[in-house]
């Protein structure tokens, strides 16, 4: 019975002196408001501060040889180029979050730069037309694959680089080229 006067006065809003207020909706209703209400806006992409090109880096984070390759490639191009680099999205709540982000850094970035080495094929199929066909609204200068064995991509209207067993920064300079026309020194 106590806890059941506890709700009735939390419902009628008695002996309250806060502002709660009361959803009459399902909890499936409220799960959904709350995701909404925790999901990314346009808005709230990330903007670079320094004006520094971005390159969105995509590889799979789950396969341990690309996820290392691509930290590495990625502090390469902080270092050396000054370049932002995003990763594929991370910790959000739902796929559908996952692909809204992923959307948004393929459409905001200047750079895409697909890496493939040890993900299954399936992986790289799927990600292939993202680089491929990104949007009407893309604002990409640049996009390239970077792989170990081009052949798999053969066929491409895209720049397909191999990825030697002695990599340098440097064999990204067709990719990295027209990133830099826009610098401003």
């Amino acid at each position: 019975p106590k806890q059941w006067q506890i709700l009735e006065s939390i419902r009628k809003k008695e002996g309250l002196n806060t502002g709660l207020d009361w959803f009459p909706g399902s909890v499936q209703e409220m799960i959904g408001q709350v995701q909404n209400a925790l999901r990314l806006r346009p808005a709230d992409a990330v903007q670079p501060a320094s004006g520094a090109a971005r390159i969105y880096l995509i590889h799979d984070p789950t396969t341990r040889k690309d996820a290392e390759f691509a930290e590495h490639l990625q502090v390469e191009l902080r270092e050396k180029e000054k370049f932002e680099v995003l990763f594929p999205p991370s910790g959000l709540s739902s796929t559908s979050d996952y692909h809204e982000r992923h959307r948004q850094q393929l459409q905001t970035c200047d750079g895409v730069l697909l890496y493939w080495s040890a993900a299954p094929e399936t992986w790289l199929d799927q990600y292939v037309p993202d680089v491929l066909y990104q949007g009407r609204k893309a604002r990409v200068r640049s996009k390239a694959f970077l792989l170990d064995d081009p052949s798999q991509l053969e066929a491409q209207r895209v720049l397909v680089i191999q990825r030697s067993p002695h990599f340098r920064l440097t064999d990204l300079e067709p990719f990295l080229k027209p990133l830099r026309s826009d610098r401003k020194s």
